[in-house]
């Protein structure tokens, strides 16, 4: 399947706004599923949704997971409706359920309930493992104490992070450990890592540390990206970014800009290829600290301009697909004012857009009729893995807070936008404007043409950049042009 073509119309068109008005967009939108919304239940029936977490996963597939409840039985999303509630397990009692998970291409998942009263992880296999079963991978009576955060590469590798005792029992957690299984059963479970072992001539730190909750995989398995703490003898240097054995960032040391230093990190990705990025905050100024790393690099900071905005104190999402995409959100003037942006990785300061704002106007339907206001971009720093989830074919998941367009309680609910890939135009394309100088306030039509250059049929994603006294960036529509 070809890549779909990002086509980007330049002009001063329909959002040029009379002084003093506000932006309000209408986005195009699909609504995965919001809270109190009637879905299928796994063995048949109907249930209302009462919770969605704010932490969503893909796979290559564009499929989307998550944890969810329904009615108070907590359980696995995935795709377009729940595949497993807590209540359909025989064996073991579960309850509840943590905000990360993981899906594979396969329908595999794995997600952390409690597991007869104790904190587990379990898959679409069963039972994987729960605190107080022998600790995989440690000698004698060492003990797991609790297991969280697990994730999934695409192929289905489940990984977890644990903690163990000192082997004399208790509940105490002693070390950490990060596991893998490669089918999901306790046969192949083995450590990945765990405390006490040396990185960059440092052992991994014990206790509630060591091995952090923020981490990835690449899908195919081969790469991976840590958040670790070592044994460093001071904690003021002590976190770092580990990415294929080996140390690219580290607390209190330079990061490359010549004016500030590493200081604590967030989210991390990492692709097939090895690229990877990672948010967090340097040492320098609250003014500038918060920012979006690409390979090592510091690509945004918090106080650059953006497509005419100015980005405030915190990433809220952020992650990348093969093609180039990068998809971010960041507060702006306020934790309550949250923006959405889509960039190429090639020059993520100079092709950013901003996709979507608080305030801006969701229609899922495709009737030109807006259903929802977006309220609140629900992922923050601490979501970690599942701060918003890009597929390979540009598809956006995210959890948003959305109220009815009219008024009514907010909820939230899971959304995908379809940014359609990271190619630029290849494609001729013009526009015919009825006022080439509109004024402002002016309502302009237009007539946009797209000629396909290629033989094949081109997946189109057609874009408006508008400047003026409001710029703005909106999605027109996607199609696929005949060859």
């Amino acid at each position: 399947m070809s890549n779909a073509i990002r086509c980007v119309l330049l002009g001063t068109l329909a959002f040029l706004l009379a002084p003093g008005l506000a932006a309000q967009d209408t986005l195009r939108v699909t609504q995965v599923v919001v809270e109190g919304e009637t879905v299928t239940l796994p063995g048949g029936g109907t249930g209302t949704v009462s919770t969605i977490q704010t932490s969503l996963f893909t796979n290559r597939n564009a499929e989307v997971g998550f944890s969810v409840d329904v009615q108070g039985d907590d359980g696995v999303w995935f795709g377009d409706a729940p595949i497993w509630l807590n209540s359909q397990a025989t064996s073991h009692t579960l309850t509840g359920a943590e905000f990360t998970m993981g899906i594979g291409d396969n329908g595999e998942f794995i997600y952390s309930p409690s597991i007869d009263g104790n904190d587990g992880v379990w898959t679409d296999q069963g039972y994987l493992l729960a605190d107080g079963d022998p600790a995989p991978g440690f000698e004698g009576d060492t003990l797991v104490t609790f297991n969280s955060r697990p994730t999934m590469g695409a192929n289905g590798t489940a990984y977890w992070v644990a903690g163990v005792n000192d082997g004399a029992g208790g509940t105490s957690t002693v070390n950490r450990a990060l596991y893998m299984s490669t089918d999901r059963t306790p046969a192949t479970t083995s450590v990945v890592l765990r405390s006490g072992d040396i990185v960059g001539g440092f052992p991994l730190a014990g206790g509630s540390d060591g091995i952090g909750f923020n981490y990835e995989f690449s899908d195919d398995g081969t790469h991976h990206i840590l958040g670790l703490v070592l044994e460093t003898g001071s904690s003021t240097d002590d976190n770092v970014v580990y990415v294929d054995g080996a140390i690219v960032a580290r607390e209190a040391h330079p990061n490359g800009s010549g004016i500030d230093n590493w200081d604590n990190f967030d989210i991390h990705r990492i692709l097939d290829d090895g690229t990877y990025g990672f948010t967090g905050d340097t040492d320098g100024s609250t003014a500038t600290d918060e920012f979006i790393a690409i390979n090592g690099t510091i690509v945004l900071r918090e106080g650059d301009v953006v497509d005419g905005v100015t980005l405030g104190s915190g990433v809220v999402a952020f992650d990348l697909n093969a093609d180039g995409l990068v998809v971010f959100g960041w507060s702006l003037t306020s934790s309550s004012d949250e923006g959405l942006f889509v960039a190429d990785i090639s020059d993520i300061p100079g092709t950013a857009r901003l996709v979507a704002r608080t305030n801006d106007l969701l229609d899922t339907d495709g009737d030109g009729t807006p259903e929802w206001v977006l309220t609140d971009v629900n992922p923050s720093a601490s979501t970690g893995q599942g701060a918003g989830a890009l597929a390979p074919d540009g598809t956006f998941f995210i959890s948003l807070g959305v109220e009815p367009v009219g008024g009514g309680t907010e909820v939230d609910g899971a959304f995908a936008f379809d940014f359609g890939g990271g190619d630029e135009c290849e494609q001729d394309l013009t526009a015919t404007l009825d006022d080439p100088n509109p004024a402002p306030g002016d309502v302009m039509t237009f007539a946009v043409t797209v000629t396909n250059n290629s033989p094949d049929p081109a997946p189109l994603d057609l874009w408006l950049v508008a400047t003026g006294p409001a710029n703005k960036t909106v999605r027109l529509g996607g199609g696929t042009l005949p060859g």
